[in-house]
């Protein structure tokens, strides 16, 4: 009887003890439950930078491809991350690279590429592309480093078998032309605890082999406009005055959106000092983008498409050739008496609207080569003007995404 009582005794004790330990293991599921959902809360409300999704390759048939947000980080990421709108270096890293998905396009014979960029201190950001012909890559084209009032420069002598480039445009070769093209962009701080530089836009356009002129529809838009663009003679200002159309062009884009800057500081900023000039088209819309614009290059195929800029009050800086004073009317004297200037090697000027005057359509610009900044603002007749523009235009604008 008493073997019996000591033997139930022990039963009850093992019992306790097992329930006991039953509790304790609900006690620690329940606790790591409560972390995992608390863990997922962090989370959610505190979310690691985005580190992209990886592609292989895109297809476009625009001529200028524009990337920001997301579509910066759709290919190779090294030591880079994108954040609050930005691509910027991991913390600790002094270079970061990224480089893009292979961009399939329509048959071009040039590409000039663009950028936004902050380049805090002494940071900076340089830009390469490769184009393939034949299935065959080019070597990498790089626009040289740049910074934001830094001494910047292009590469002279980059060629190979397929591509050259020139200052800021790479040009097909041969008549074959190019189908595809990626670009790789490196950010370089000279210190870890250097604040990183920001990249936030990258734009590539092509002049097309065999270029098609889409059809666009302008009835419901109003393209016959002015846009009140603030004028700048690039003429007036000393020593550089006859060579900075094209920061004197961006200048009063820049006036436009507010930013208050002369032809003089606007040329200091987008000087080119490997080539010696001041009409690197890469690096002036370059200026616009550190300035918190949108800005980049881009090729036109028609006047409609320039009108629907305009439609939509977007003044733009054009590239034009005038080799002979008969091809455009109206053109600025020079200051030898009664001739007037043409522009053989190439000019900027800003396009601002259009009207029609006695049953003739003309263009507004703002033409910098005036002699003074009241003769600025002119009209061309647009039949001639049209024979003359060379389809290249600085594309400036407030930023689309806020970052």
């Amino acid at each position: 009887m008493k073997k019996l009582l000591v033997f139930i005794i022990g039963v009850m004790i093992v019992m306790s003890l097992n329930a006991c330990k039953k509790e304790e293991q609900s006690k620690e599921n329940t606790t790591e439950k409560i972390a995992e959902t608390t863990t997922e809360k962090m989370v959610t409300t505190e979310p690691e930078p985005y580190l992209g999704e990886n592609v292989e390759y895109l297809t476009y048939e625009e001529h200028t491809i524009v990337h920001v947000t997301e579509n910066l980080v759709q290919g190779i990421l090294g030591d880079l991350y994108y954040d609050s709108g930005s691509l910027i270096l991991k913390e600790g890293s002094l270079t970061g690279t990224y480089t893009s998905p292979i961009i399939n396009t329509k048959t071009f014979d040039e590409l000039v590429g663009s950028w936004n960029a902050i380049t805090p201190g002494k940071s900076n950001i340089e830009l390469k592309i490769q184009v393939r012909q034949n299935n065959e890559w080019s070597q990498w084209f790089t626009y040289g480093r740049w910074g934001f009032g830094k001494y910047n420069g292009s590469i002279s002598n980059q060629q190979d078998d397929i591509a050259r480039m020139s200052i800021d445009t790479i040009k097909l070769k041969n008549s074959l032309g190019a189908d595809a093209f990626k670009y790789q962009i490196s950010l370089t701080r000279k210190k870890a605890e250097d604040e990183s530089p920001q990249l936030k836009l990258v734009a590539a356009t092509m002049k097309f082999t065999n270029d098609v002129i889409e059809t666009i529809d302008l009835t419901e838009l109003n393209w016959k406009t002015d846009i009140e663009v603030p004028v700048h003679s690039q003429m007036i200002v000393p020593t550089i005055g006859n060579i900075i159309c094209s920061p004197t062009s961006l200048t009063m884009l820049l006036n436009y959106y507010g930013i208050d800057y002369t032809p003089s500081e606007t040329a200091a900023k987008a000087k080119d000092i490997g080539a010696n000039i001041y009409g690197n088209w890469s690096y002036n819309v370059a200026v616009a983008g550190a300035l918190d614009l949108e800005g980049y290059v881009s090729r036109l195929s028609s006047i409609d498409e320039l009108k629907l800029l305009i439609a939509k009050g977007n003044p733009v800086a054009v590239s034009v050739t005038v080799k002979d004073s008969s091809q455009l009317d109206g053109l600025p004297l020079k200051s030898d008496g009664e001739s007037v200037m043409t522009y053989p090697g190439g000019h900027l000027l800003v396009v601002r609207g259009f009207k029609e005057v006695d049953g003739i359509d003309y263009v507004i610009v703002n033409d910098p080569a005036a002699r003074s900044d009241d003769k600025v603002n002119r009209l061309y007749k647009l039949d001639q003007f049209a024979n003359i523009w060379k389809h290249y235009v600085y594309v400036v604008k407030e930023k689309t995404i806020n970052n």
